[in-house]
């Protein structure tokens, strides 16, 4: 009787390391993939800045298209004249579905828990607000939360220059 209870018992620890392990590699992979999908956001927002600057120096009606893919953690994406302007995160969902446009010479982006950062366009840029919205408002994200996929936001722009403005809008 006694071997059979130790036995119980290293079955059950392993049972308990096993599932321990698991735990700890699938929080880890979900970390990696988050700060995977944080570093492709930044950069594209950097090629983004870059492709309206590019439109700046270019002919009248130069148009451009590109592809953004935003994590759930981004908070907004926008353009302002006032670097130093706040959003709370409910401002931001709520310009989001509304579709709100904004004109300036920024170009900011708020990622949760994050400082907010802004850079400077060369020209003014028209745009509306874009980011990660709440599941609820969105059948994709719902669907990826529902399978348990990392929740992203696609969006195609349209970039167009027309006479000292670059004007982005969706697709």
């Amino acid at each position: 009787m006694g071997t059979t209870t130790s036995l119980w018992i290293w079955i059950a620890g392993s049972v308990i390391v096993g599932l321990l392990t698991f735990t700890i590699a699938r929080s880890y992979f979900s970390h990696t993939l988050q700060i995977t999908a944080e570093k492709r956001c930044l950069e594209q927002y950097v090629e983004l800045a870059n492709q309206i600057n590019e439109l700046c120096w270019s002919f009248s009606l130069n148009k451009r298209e590109y592809s953004l893919i935003l994590p759930e953690r981004v908070e907004g994406l926008y353009v302002t004249d006032n670097k130093y302007l706040e959003f709370s995160k409910e401002e931001h969902v709520e310009r989001i579905l509304n579709g709100t446009e904004s004109l300036g010479n920024y170009l900011c982006i708020k990622i949760e828990g994050r400082k907010k950062d802004c850079v400077e366009l060369d020209c003014k840029a028209r745009m509306p607000h874009l980011g990660a919205v709440p599941p609820e408002f969105s059948l994709s994200a719902l669907i990826n939360k529902f399978l348990g996929y990392p929740t992203e936001f696609k969006y195609e722009l349209e970039l167009i220059k027309i006479n000292d403005t670059v004007i982005i809008e969706r697709k």
